[in-house]
């Protein structure tokens, strides 16, 4: 499972060594291994972990069926803010990551690991996202939460690296509550994506190539049309 916190108050450094879920019930005890930060400040400044059952993950390799396990890996998510007058943000962004096996969940982007000021106009911000293996993406939806002075965003696009393989998600629209079609939110589809847009689940035609925006977040002839 998934597990995570908000980092809030004082002191929201963590360090996880396990979590233990008792059934009495069941007459079972499930222990679940982390030994890792969950830390905006430690080790690789995540705040959610991925957790697998320690029986569970005995079991299956006793039994020569580890493949079937899900394991926890690092997406590199870079995101591009636009070359656009006022198209940084003092908000706080979000992101979750879809994939055939599954999705991220949404996760908050806290650390840059390259600008102390994070999403401000035409410069890249890169974070890592630790989560199960996804497979191969297809859509990511972000959003921020329109908070502080000046939460309008101009977004360019997304770029998720998982290992060797690049996802590219273009935007180029704003997530404004004044601007565009006042939307916050966009949902993001890798080019090949075959599936019904308005649905969490889909299939590719292929797994790279490039890529294309959603429907709601294809341009009009207007980029500010409030149609």
């Amino acid at each position: 499972f998934r597990i995570g916190h908000d980092n809030k108050g004082g002191g929201g450094a963590w360090f996880l060594d396990k979590v233990v879920i008792d059934a009495p019930s069941l007459g079972r005890t499930w222990v679940f291994p982390c030994g890792h930060w969950l830390s905006d400040s430690d080790e690789d400044r995540l705040l959610e972990r991925e957790l697998f059952p320690q029986e569970l993950a005995t079991e299956l390799i006793n039994a020569k069926t580890f493949l079937f396990l899900l394991p926890a890996k690092t997406y590199t998510v870079e995101v591009f803010t636009g070359d656009v007058k006022g198209g940084g943000t003092d908000a706080n962004v979000f992101i979750n990551i879809f994939g055939d096996k599954g999705d991220s969940g949404e996760r908050a982007l806290r650390n840059s690991e390259t600008n102390r000021d994070k999403f401000e106009r035409n410069k890249m911000d890169r974070f890592k996202l630790e989560a199960v293996d996804l497979g191969s993406l297809y859509k990511v939806k972000i959003r921020h939460d329109n908070s502080l002075f000046n939460p309008a965003w101009y977004l360019d696009r997304v770029e998720i690296l998982d290992g060797a393989d690049k996802f590219v998600f273009h935007c180029e629209r704003w997530l404004a509550k004044n601007k565009d079609d006042g939307k916050i939110e966009r949902s993001l589809y890798v080019k090949g994506y075959d599936g019904d847009m308005n649905s969490s689940t889909g299939t590719l035609k292929s797994k790279f190539g490039g890529s294309v925006a959603s429907l709601d977040s294809m341009r009009t002839s207007d980029p500010f049309s409030k149609s």
